[in-house]
């Protein structure tokens, strides 16, 4: 029996000592925080740089980086897939340094940051294991990767609603990030990745337009992230059925049942 491939624990751990030591190190210097405004739509719309978010972008790129030539070294690893698998831990990252911006007792963030780098090395090894096929296959594989791609929307949405961003910045963030999740979960459907992509760009479209009607909405953060994740849970489940040549008027029925679930449950959080 051909044994399957390990991932590289030296890089796995140069990729964690990396993120690791950014985010630290966001903790130890503070610059003074540089604010840029420009004017939209007849309002003043500013974003603020902080030395922890440019030392937490800068985490991103070293887990896209590092990772890239991680999950190259898998044998059965093909052109953009290193890439693509890349999505989840640099979401996983910024993920750690929402949570770590929020964080103020010393204790309470270094347990923060240690959770978060044993999840992020946990993501980074199960994303090395999806790049072989028979991994798409087993049922637990699948639905860990799943529960990954969900939660890490469920939180990473609930923060921008927390930020209280204005729609013009809300907007195009969400849609940025439920494009890339919805990539990486339609991606084991065996589908060209120009039209996984296509796909990936619409249900990101439909979730950043949401943002709009939502802001109208006297609705909590959490309530507005586990809306937000209804629907992108079932745009991904109906097309993922569909280029699996798997839809049927039960796929559909099944996920109307969910979906009017989800809101009875959402509008008893937030009555």
């Amino acid at each position: 029996m051909k044994a399957r491939p390990r991932i590289d624990r030296d890089r796995l751990s140069i990729l964690l000592g990396g993120a690791g030591t950014c985010l630290i190190l966001s903790r130890i210097f503070q610059l003074p925080t540089q604010r840029y405004g420009i004017q939209a739509l007849g309002s003043q719309l500013g974003v603020e740089l902080s030395t922890h978010w440019l030392m937490t972008a800068l985490a991103v790129g070293l887990v896209v980086a590092q990772g890239r030539r991680l999950f190259l070294d898998h044998p059965l690893c093909r052109g953009g897939q290193a890439l693509v698998f890349s999505i989840l831990p640099a979401l996983t990252a910024l993920v750690v340094g929402a949570l770590l911006a929020r964080t103020e007792g010393l204790q309470s963030w270094l347990l923060t940051l240690v959770a978060g780098l044993v999840v992020l090395g946990v993501v980074t090894t199960h994303e090395f294991k999806s790049l072989d096929p028979s991994e798409l296959v087993r049922p637990g594989s699948r639905v860990l990767t799943a529960t990954l791609v969900y939660a890490t929307a469920l939180i990473l949405l609930t923060l921008i609603f927390t930020a209280r961003l204005r729609a013009l910045l809300a907007a195009p963030t969400v849609f940025a990030i439920t494009s890339l999740l919805t990539v990486r979960f339609l991606w084991s459907t065996g589908q060209r990745s120009g039209q996984v992509a296509i796909y990936g760009g619409i249900i990101g479209l439909v979730m950043g337009q949401a943002i709009w009607a939502l802001n109208y909405w006297r609705i909590s953060p959490l309530s507005s992230g586990l809306l937000l994740l209804m629907i992108l849970y079932v745009a991904t489940g109906t097309v993922q059925q569909s280029l699996r040549g798997l839809m049927s008027g039960r796929v559909l029925a099944e996920h109307g049942v969910v979906a009017v679930a989800a809101m009875a449950v959402i509008l008893g959080l937030n009555p």
